[in-house]
Order: structure tokens, then sequence, then C-alpha cells
């Protein structure tokens, strides 16, 4: 899903935080991806019932996001 939002001829223009490495690197950017959406699936279907699992189920999520951004995110300095 998220991968489409950067189709090949979007690497330019705009004004975006998107790292040149989307393109360059595709196929880690792809497997970033689908680690998050499988870290998010795994999430959903614990179906956490107190803050406590929350946390347990989301750590993962929350670490596929921070790894993704620090690759195919460029830092604001």
């Amino acid at each position: 899903v998220y991968g489409g939002f950067f189709p090949e001829g979007s690497e330019t223009g705009g004004d975006t935080k998107a790292a040149p490495t989307i393109w360059t690197d595709r196929a880690g950017f792809d497997a970033e991806v689908a680690k998050f959406q499988t870290n998010t699936a795994a999430a959903i279907a614990a179906a956490p019932a107190d803050l406590d699992a929350f946390r347990a189920v989301f750590g993962p999520v929350g670490a596929s996001c921070g790894s993704c951004h620090e690759k195919y995110q460029l830092s604001d300095g």
C-alpha cells in the first residue's frame, strides 16, 4: 500500500522529505513497507485488551516505522 505512494517518476518535484533512496533502493524500501504491514497486521490480530498488552504489540510497529524513516526520509537538519 504505502509503496504505491512513491511510484517511479515521482522522485523529483514537490515539497517532500522522501529520500532518493526510496527509488535507488526500491527492494529495500519495499521490504521495509512489507515489514511494517506484517507488524501492523500482527498487532491488530492480537487485539490487545489493555494498555500493557497494546504496548507489547505496538513496539514492533513503531520500530518498523523508525527503521524505514531512518533510511528513506530526509532529516530536517
